[in-house]
C-alpha cells in the first residue's frame, strides 16, 4: 500500500490531508484515483482519505489494509 498527502489542502492537524492509497501494486511517486472512504479517528485532530484505482474492498478490507496505522487509533470507514 502506498501513503501521501494531498498537496495545497489543510487537514485537522494543519498538515495536508493524508491519503491511503490502496490498489496500486507498486510504490509510486504521486497518484491520481477515486476516494473510495474516510478513516474518521474519534481520537485525534485529523481523519485520513482512502483512495483507489480500481480496486473494490469492503469496510473490513480496507481496515485490514490501513491496521498496521489505525491500530493505534480508536476509527472507522466512512463512505
Amino acid at each position: 500500500m502506498n501513503y501521501g498527502e494531498l498537496p495545497g489542502t489543510v487537514g485537522g492537524d494543519g498538515q495536508p490531508i493524508d491519503a491511503y492509497l490502496l490498489g496500486w501494486a507498486e510504490p509510486v511517486p504521486e497518484a491520481e484515483g477515486l476516494v473510495a472512504a474516510l478513516i474518521v479517528r474519534a481520537d485525534a485532530v485529523e481523519d485520513k482519505l482512502v483512495v483507489r484505482d480500481g480496486v473494490t474492498l469492503t469496510d473490513g478490507e480496507i481496515m485490514k489494509a490501513v491496521s498496521f496505522q489505525e491500530r493505534y487509533f480508536n476509527s472507522r470507514v466512512v463512505r
